[in-house]
């Protein structure tokens, strides 16, 4: 493991009285026990810088991003998830820190690809492929796209790997991924 990346959501902000997403009223008590201040997690990323290891971290709000200030130059990377590919307020705050952007692709057609990827401009980015199912069954992972993305855009590729088999991302590895995220 060369990295880790940790999610972000504001505990206020996403988890207002108006909870909205399918599942969150019965997780709820779970993700306030298992929250994770910035503070908090910045003090893991000094940790994790200490054992050598790359840190990034993956936010679902521009606002959220406010939330560690200056300070969010302590990650080496950040993540735009499959769920947010399209919320160009968020990926142009990406864009203005100077960090690394991995962007997840899963759930999205490819003219949506195709206007996230233009609007991605210079090295400093790198497109994810994924499923977005929890998990992806073997015969789903589709990657022969991993390919595809490199012989229609040019670009260097990873994989998001959401599979409950490891064998998968070395099968990611063989078609191209030069970078696996592995849940």
């Amino acid at each position: 493991v060369d990295a880790i990346k940790f999610q972000y959501r504001n505990i206020e902000n996403a988890y207002s009285d108006s909870i909205n997403e399918i599942g969150d009223e019965i997780l709820f008590d779970q993700i306030k026990k298992n929250y994770l201040s910035p503070s908090e997690l910045l003090e893991l990323t000094e940790y994790a810088n200490a054992l050598n290891m790359e840190v990034g971290i993956s936010f679902f709000d521009s606002h959220d991003m406010r939330d560690f200030g200056e300070l969010i130059g302590s990650f080496d990377f950040l993540k735009l998830p499959s769920a947010e590919l399209m919320n160009t307020e968020l990926a142009d705050a990406m864009l203005e820190t100077g960090l690394f952007v991995y962007i997840s692709t899963g759930g999205h057609s490819e003219s949506e690809l195709e206007k996230i990827f233009t609007r991605f401009t210079g090295q400093r980015w790198m497109a994810m492929h994924c499923v977005s199912n929890y998990p992806v069954s073997i015969q789903n992972s589709r990657l022969g796209y991993l390919n595809h993305m490199q012989n229609k855009w040019g670009m260097t590729v990873g994989y998001s790997s959401h599979d409950e088999n490891w064998e998968v991302c070395i099968l990611a590895m063989h078609q191209g991924a030069e970078v696996i995220e592995r849940h």
